[in-house]
């Protein structure tokens, strides 16, 4: 009698199904190469976003503006420890520094952009034209006990994001402190001091001041300042005053609004953006005034608007996008050559699915290489 076969499945099916297994194998293998281009698309991403620093410190860098605000230094009696023989600690000096918000803050920014090229990659720099109005209500500073204000040493402040911040500014701000213009320069830095009185260590805080004169009479001031930074990248500004209404423009059509507080509206066309925000004091983390420790801007930028200025002509975002679908185009291909040879009675060699897997592989690697020297949608018709 005839022998029964060992399995119901005909041979001819059985050597198919291993053949679909092996091409399934083969099209995971051809994916690992790929994965080396997408190590090589980010190591040359990161190559561009390096040269774009470089180009946006020599600016002043991505800038944040901190600003105006007032700066006071006062002199507070404190009562130190008793020593053996004294009934009374004795009382001594200390030098304190008190940081006073504005009550209204108004601004107007106007970034006009530009496309600055170094080799093969190009940065958006930018200068910006800053015009800040608004008032200080001097009567709502709260100082400790025993505290004596020094407000003929006084300095009105606009803080930056960092000291390199500094080689952004052009020409000299211009203030005017209750309708007069003042003639005494910006300077960078501005002082803090907190400790003994006698041997109180100099801090500095990044960014501009100049001194101002205040009366202790409780009463208000109003500023109007102008000055024109340059930058590149993004542009932020911390909005500090009680009640804040900043508007910003720019040329540049494809914005992104970062940061912790967005724009109420904001208008963009191909022609540049516009954009309003407008907070007040209870979006603020810092109060009315407050005493300082050191450099402020930390904490008053804790609720920051931020620009930035997007390039969509970027191809490392687009070839890896391109590089996640790989393993379903390789398999498709595979599985279309795969059917051919089912309805032709064909036989391909897996050197030849080999072939074609690297050909994939080829295609991304040359969009990428031709894709940072033309259009990336020119780029990948080309290889196609």
């Amino acid at each position: 009698m005839p022998e029964k076969p060992l399995s119901s499945i005909p041979p001819q099916t059985r050597a198919v199904g291993l053949k679909l297994i092996i091409v399934g194998i083969l099209a995971v293998v051809m994916w690992i190469p790929a994965l080396f281009i997408y190590a090589l698309s980010y190591e040359r991403s990161g190559r561009a976003e390096s040269v774009k620093q470089e180009i946006y410190e020599r600016e002043g860098g991505e800038q944040r503006v901190i600003g105006p605000f007032l700066i006071i230094p006062a002199i507070e009696q404190v009562k130190g420890y008793r020593s053996s023989g004294e009934e009374e600690g004795s009382v001594k000096p200390v030098r304190r520094t008190y940081a006073l918000m504005p009550k209204t803050l108004n601004g107007d920014i106007d970034l006009k952009t530009d496309q600055r090229q170094r080799s093969i990659y190009t940065a958006t720099t930018y200068e910006a034209a800053l015009s800040f109005s608004g008032a200080f209500d001097l009567s709502t500073i709260e100082i400790a006990p025993n505290t004596e204000l020094l407000w003929d040493e006084a300095r009105l402040v606009v803080g930056l994001g960092s000291a390199q911040s500094l080689a952004g500014v052009r020409d000299a701000p211009q203030l005017s402190l209750n309708g007069i213009k003042q003639k005494t320069k910006f300077q960078p830095g501005y002082p803090i001091l907190r400790g003994p009185a006698d041997s109180t260590p100099l801090q500095s805080g990044t960014g501009l001041s100049l001194p101002v004169k205040l009366m202790n009479n409780g009463g208000s001031m109003s500023f109007d300042l102008a000055m024109t930074l340059s930058g590149g990248g993004s542009f932020g500004f911390a909005p500090i005053g009680n009640e804040t209404a900043i508007t910003a423009r720019s040329d540049w059509p494809h914005p992104g609004f970062q940061g912790q507080i967005a724009p109420l509206n904001r208008e963009i066309s191909d022609n540049g953006f516009s954009a309003k925000w407008s907070t007040t004091s209870l979006s603020r983390p810092v109060p009315d005034s407050l005493l300082l420790d050191s450099d402020p801007g930390h904490s008053l930028s804790q609720q920051i608007a931020v620009v930035e200025l997007l390039d969509p002509s970027s191809p490392y975002s687009k070839i890896n996008r391109s590089l996640k679908y790989a393993l379903l185009f390789m398999g498709l291909i595979f599985l279309t050559v795969f059917v051919l040879e089912i309805l032709f009675g064909s036989h391909a060699h897996p050197a030849q699915y080999i072939l074609i897997g690297m050909a994939q592989v080829l295609f991304f690697l040359m969009v990428l290489a031709l894709s940072e020297h033309m259009n990336f949608d020119m780029a990948f018709l080309v290889m196609s």
